[in-house]
Order: structure tokens, then sequence, then C-alpha cells
């Protein structure tokens, strides 16, 4: 007798359901596992891998250069700024130190940059450099609200917390006779700086995109007319009187600051991404006498490959020497 379906679907063993449902969700945790596992390989190798340091040395030169240089300019205002002679009003709770203590600090800063620069007791140097450039701000400049100085002092803890003198150092000439020796060191470093310039682009645009001033191109003109306004600026807003234009203008910035992040890390348009991020800090400095971002021009090439970097710095040097 042939049985009735529903008594062979009564029938059907509970353990084999069990097992399809077993099955099931071990072929699903496998993939998600495999899945997961490329997820933790890219994030080590987008981080931590083992990379030439060409790139984070020309970094640490560049950047210990332009940071000596900035900080040179507060020569003639210690005593007013960062000593207890002036109007130094600290953030924490300490009192501003002497005018031979702020002289002594101050100098003592000067002297750590110049050796971060050259690549010259390097640990040192760069933990000293990042806590007497916090210790500044906290004194004094953080009264003027400048995003810039925070941006110097987070780099400066990005290079304290690298390799960067593994080439193109002092060190290395002690070490191992000659500038030029090199040993590996890993991403982490110039992956912070990429991702925090990455972030400042963006940050800047999410502005204006969403505060009611930079809605339209009045805001630029008033800036041409402002205290941070250049002759070129003034000449400008003199002579052009339509809004249609300045808007046109205030809606190129928002497209740019969207775009710049965006393109340094496409490789297929980073050059041009380089070119218009290069372009628009110069109308900056041009217009509105901003000259001190012209600093994040200088991370550009951590966002390329540093085996690229190595190659197109050693083809220079060989032709150079030829």
């Amino acid at each position: 007798m042939t049985p009735h379906p529903r008594s062979a679907s009564r029938n059907f063993p509970l353990s084999q359901l069990m097992i399809t449902v077993f099955n099931f969700c071990k072929s699903t945790v496998r993939s998600l596992v495999g899945r997961g596992g490329q997820g933790v390989r890219f994030w080590n190798i987008f981080w931590f891998r083992e990379v030439p340091p060409q790139a984070i040395a020309l970094f640490r030169f560049l950047g210990g250069g332009w940071l000596t240089f900035y900080w040179l300019g507060f020569a003639p205002h210690v005593s007013l700024m960062f000593s207890r002679e002036g109007i130094a009003i600290p953030l924490l709770p300490f009192d501003p130190p002497t005018l031979a203590l702020a002289w002594f600090l101050y100098g003592l800063f000067i002297l750590c940059l110049i050796l971060v620069t050259l690549g010259l007791f390097f640990r040192v140097a760069s933990a000293g450099a990042f806590t007497l450039a916090a210790y500044h701000w906290f004194l004094s400049l953080n009264h003027f609200g400048t995003s810039f100085d925070l941006l110097y002092i987070f780099l400066l803890l990005c290079v304290a917390l690298s390799d960067a003198d593994a080439t193109y150092s002092l060190s290395m000439y002690f070490k191992q006779g000659s500038v030029f020796a090199a040993r590996p060191v890993t991403m982490f470093a110039q992956r912070l700086i990429t991702v925090q310039i990455t972030m400042t682009y963006f940050g800047v645009a999410m502005q204006k995109l969403w505060l009611p001033d930079f809605q339209s191109g009045e805001v630029l003109s008033w800036s041409f007319m402002g205290l941070w306004a250049t002759p070129i600026a003034f000449w400008t807003v003199q002579h052009i009187h339509s809004i249609e234009i300045f808007d046109w203008w205030n809606f190129c910035v928002k497209v740019c600051e969207i775009a710049l992040p965006i393109g340094l890390w496409i490789k297929p348009v980073q050059k041009w991404a380089f070119i218009g991020g290069v372009l628009f800090h110069i109308f900056l400095v041009a217009l509105l006498g901003m000259w001190w971002f012209l600093a994040m021009i200088a991370t550009y090439h951590l966002f390329l490959d540093p085996e690229k970097v190595k190659l197109f710095l050693e083809n220079l040097k060989r032709q150079r020497g030829e």
C-alpha cells in the first residue's frame, strides 16, 4: 500500500532536517569567516605592511624643515606669547614660565625640529618636538583657534610614531656610512597622515555645504575685502561686481574640496589631484594669504605607493649622478 503523502511528510527524519540546517549554517559561517579573513588581511596590508622608507623620510625632511621655518617666525614674540612677561593665558592650570625659561624651552623646541629634519637622535628629538609643540599650544596658541596649528601637532605625533629616520638621515650615515642606506618601515604613520589629510579636506567641504553663509558667493566677496585679503583679492573685488561670478567660484571651491581628497586616493587621477591641490593652495595664498596650509602639499606623495616613491627618487639620484 502506498503511504499517504501527509504520513510520509510526518515520517521525514528530524535528524536529517537538523543536518541540513547545520550544513547551511556551516557554509554561511565559512563564507563569512573567509570574507572576514580577507578583510583582516586588507586591514593589515593597508596599515601595517613593510614598505621602503623613502616616502616617510622625505616627508620628515620636508615637514621638519617647514615647521622649523614656521616656528622661527615666533622668535620676536617669545616674551609676549610664551612667558609671564606677556599675555600668555594657559589653557591648563599652570603658570607661564619666566622669560629665561620660555627662551630655553623655545630654543629646545627649535633644536628638536632641526634634529628631526636631519634625522639625528630621532626618537628623542621627535618626541621632544611633539611634546613642546603641544606645550606651546596649551600655553598660548590655543586662543587663536587655528586648525593648522593642531594639524602641525598631529603630524609631529605621526612622525614620532614612525621610523622616518630609516633613510635620508644622519642616523643612517653614522650607523651604516651613508645617508642613502635604508631599512624597511611599516605603513602605519604614513597612513595616519593620509587619512588625516583626507578628513581635513572633507571636514572643510562639509562645513561649506552645511553652513548658511557659504550657500552663496557673497562670503567670498566679503573675504576678498577682509583682514586676510591680499592686494590681488582687493583688485579682484574692485573689478568684478557680478555676484553670479562669486557664486560660481564658491561652487568651484566646494567641488574642489570634495573631489580633491577622493582623487588623492585613486591612482589613475592622482596626478591631476596633485596638480589641482597645488593650484588650490596657491590661490589661497594669492587671494587670502593662507600660506600655512601649503604644508599639506608636502603630504601628497604619501598617497602614492612607497615602492613608486622609492623608484622615482632612485631614478632621480641616478640621473643626477650621470
